[in-house]
């Protein structure tokens, strides 16, 4: 075989490159009544994921010395479900949320984390996650009780927590009167239902308005069209 003059020489071969891409992440700090709390989350999951952080560093409160990222009055629990979605995309509560674990003694309790990761979603502009959310609320009401979302605390924490989510309230307005008119609900007998009557006297009289238009369809049946 002839000699070219060339020598292949191993020691200056082409090496492949590889490069390593480390995941920015931002750390997610928000509080609330019970505690505060932070989440290191990717920044191109939270970008893709909802509308509310494409804006961080503009509209989200962003310090870029620490990388932190300020949302402010959040629940945690709904949070940290939300945070397990970004991560894995699976929805469940908190195994040891308050919710969580109160739902075991009371099942209305489910359907108001259900309801509050509808909103957490609705503010984050995080349509999947809302998705989910409504999906598990319907599966998770009983079409022969709609009352399951009727306990005054369940009542009275969505009312703090929906805002101007119009739809939403009406589901509660709807499903109140239907316990009323289908169940004997006696909200004027327990003490309980002070608290809501006084801080929301305008829900109490929108079920009483509602209650005297007659027959109340049964909510658990369609509460898609609450979300929509």
């Amino acid at each position: 075989m002839a000699d070219d003059g060339q020598t292949s020489n191993p020691s200056h071969a082409v090496e492949p490159v590889t490069t390593s891409v480390t995941e920015e992440l931002v750390e997610i700090r928000g509080y609330s009544a019970h505690s505060n709390r932070t989440w290191r989350l990717s920044k191109r999951s939270l970008r893709n994921e909802t509308v509310f952080f494409q804006d961080i560093g503009e509209r989200v409160k962003y310090d870029p010395i620490d990388g932190s990222a300020y949302i402010g009055d959040i629940d945690p629990d709904i949070f940290e479900a939300f945070a397990q979605f970004l991560s894995g995309k699976h929805y469940e509560p908190p195994f040891r949320s308050h919710i969580s674990l109160a739902s075991r003694k009371s099942p209305s309790l489910l359907q108001l984390y259900h309801t509050l990761a509808w909103l957490l979603g609705d503010k984050l502009g995080a349509v999947a996650f809302q998705n989910h959310a409504i999906v598990r609320l319907a599966f998770s009401l009983n079409p022969k009780d709609a009352s399951a979302l009727v306990s005054p605390r369940a009542v009275l924490r969505a009312l703090e927590s929906m805002g101007n989510t119009l739809k939403l309230r009406q589901l509660f307005v709807d499903a109140t009167a239907y316990a009323l008119q289908k169940h004997g609900l006696k909200w004027r007998e327990d003490a309980r239902w002070a608290k809501v009557l006084e801080k929301f006297p305008d829900f109490i009289q929108d079920v009483i308005v509602r209650f005297d238009e007659g027959e109340v369809t049964n909510p658990s049946l369609h509460v898609a069209k609450y979300f929509l």
